[in-house]
């Protein structure tokens, strides 16, 4: 008969196996095709602006000055907006600065795609549903805002910049209900991660843009996650209706209508920090997971190691260490538990044989064997219990934070954030993996698990191997002081 000790500890890395696995073998998967027109006229927005170099910055002295009708508006060497008759967007031509690594610098259509487009338009009995065509853009140095009009409707737009993102204010002489349309070419945005529809409605909800999804609700904050940058409206937590298309286009209207509304607009790298700086939950932007609740404070630590020790490797070798002192009283509980069970194997092996036709009696002299002994079968599974939560949080830190993006540690691993090339790291894992499993104090007799225990350093390298570099880091460093925390309550137990 199976033992429980063998039988929890499966349970327990196989558990593991299902939750890396999902996140590996299910991700949302990227449909090719080209971009689906939209189904109102108010998505057709116009092409976007060519490059172009009149910024902010540039300009006569005075204080109300003319823009031509194609201007870009830059904001912290993070983004620039362009105006162009009956659009707002993303430059896609120029380059945009990494502020965390000055000398890096990407071409915003990697960013955004190469066709990222918005607008805003009116949904009401007059207007109908139809985008605005904001025109002849003024520049106010006093005030630091653009000025622009829709001369149909008189209806005015004006943007202020602050040093975070952009307040907009649109006013007319009619009460209207404001719709805002994206519509997007490509499915899948910086490191091939899915691009999704993103907004909060008192939490955060994504949707991929490969499925149909239409609701209404209370919304603070919405629009479209880059996976490392973010391009979003917040508001004062409107009612709105929005419908997302499988083809990349996107539509969320007001309720309520009102002959003036105000909003932000956001466009930053998802840096936690700042993005908790803009209030709203905006930082609810960066997705976590489940174990958000420990994401946020590994994050923390390692910002707070990288403040002396300007190495994320380091940093993370460093807190591998941390979090093994501090669950080492447990480890050691569990170890010495382990030790006990590696001692009775004999009279386990004894019991199988002397009571192999009665499974019954068998497991109660087995309990009662357990009970004399001081041994547990199922402490040797606590320390794999305690680890999952942590590393699960940990691939989400460095598969989320753009802190870690492009955080070198040394020789050939230039990016913690990234797999591995050469997969040095997730070979290591899996030979330090092997020796701890021989480790196990329990000899199997079962010639399935003995293949199980055989492969699973290796099916682990393979799920691991496409990983970020930082979480093998992670993985490798910890397995091998816990191979040393082992051998070392062993040999104080004997």
């Amino acid at each position: 008969m199976k033992t429980d000790q063998n039988r929890v500890f499966l349970a327990i890395v196989l558990s593991g196996f299902v939750l890396i696995g999902w996140q590996y073998f299910f991700a949302p998967k990227v449909k090719p095709g080209d971009i689906a027109q939209s189904t109102t006229q108010a998505t057709q927005v116009s092409e976007p602006a060519k490059t172009n170099q009149a910024v902010v910055s540039q300009g006569t002295s005075d204080a109300q000055t003319s823009a031509p009708t194609e201007v870009a508006v830059a904001n912290s060497e993070v983004y620039k907006l362009d105006f162009n008759s009956s659009s707002l967007s993303i430059n896609s031509q120029g380059m945009i600065s990494d502020i965390q690594a000055p000398n890096t610098v990407y071409p915003y259509k990697d960013i955004v795609g190469d066709e990222f487009k918005m607008s805003i338009g009116a949904s009401s009995a007059q207007y109908k549903d139809r985008a605005f065509n904001f025109t002849n853009p003024t520049f106010n140095r006093e005030t630091s805002s653009w000025t622009l009009t829709d001369e149909s409707t008189s209806t005015v737009l004006r943007i202020q910049e602050t040093e975070k993102f952009f307040n907009f204010i649109i006013s007319g002489p009619t009460a209207t209900k404001l719709s805002f349309f994206f519509s997007t070419t490509a499915k899948t945005s910086e490191n091939k991660r899915p691009r999704e529809y993103v907004y909060f409605d008192g939490s955060a909800q994504r949707y991929s843009i490969a499925k149909d999804h239409a609701d209404e609700g209370k919304l603070k904050w919405f629009g479209l996650d880059f996976h490392y940058h973010l391009f979003a409206f917040v508001n004062d937590s409107q009612l709105y209706t929005y419908n997302l298309s499988e083809s990349g286009a996107a539509k969320f209207s007001m309720l309520n209508e009102a002959n003036e509304h105000s909003f932000k607009l956001v466009f930053v790298k998802k840096n936690y920090d700042l993005l908790s700086a803009i209030g709203d939950n905006v930082d609810q932007a960066v997705d976590f997971g489940f174990f958000g609740i420990v994401a946020v404070p590994i994050l923390r630590v390692l910002q707070y190691l990288h403040r002396y020790i300007p190495n994320y490797g380091i940093a993370i070798i460093i807190l591998t260490i941390i979090i093994r002192m501090l669950t080492f009283p447990l480890q050691f509980k569990s170890f010495k538990s382990m030790k006990k069970m590696q001692t009775i194997q004999p009279d386990i092996a004894k019991l199988k044989e002397k009571f192999k036709d009665d499974p019954q009696r068998m497991q109660k002299e087995t309990m009662e064997l357990f009970k004399r002994s001081g041994a547990n079968p199922l402490g040797g599974c606590l320390p794999m219990i305690l680890q999952m939560p942590i590393f699960i949080a940990f691939y989400q830190v460095l598969s989320n934070s753009v802190e870690l993006v492009g955080a070198p540690f040394y020789f050939w691993l230039t990016d913690l954030s990234v797999k591995d090339h050469f997969y040095v790291l997730p070979v290591l894992m899996g030979i330090v993996m092997f020796f701890q499993s021989k480790l196990n104090p329990t000899p199997m007799t079962d010639p399935t698990q003995k293949k199980m225990m055989m492969f699973m350093p290796i099916v682990f390298t393979f799920i691991m191997k496409d990983l970020p570099s930082g979480l093998n880091l992670y993985m490798t460093v910890s397995i091998t002081l816990g191979i040393a925390q082992q051998l070392l309550v062993y040999r104080l137990s004997e």
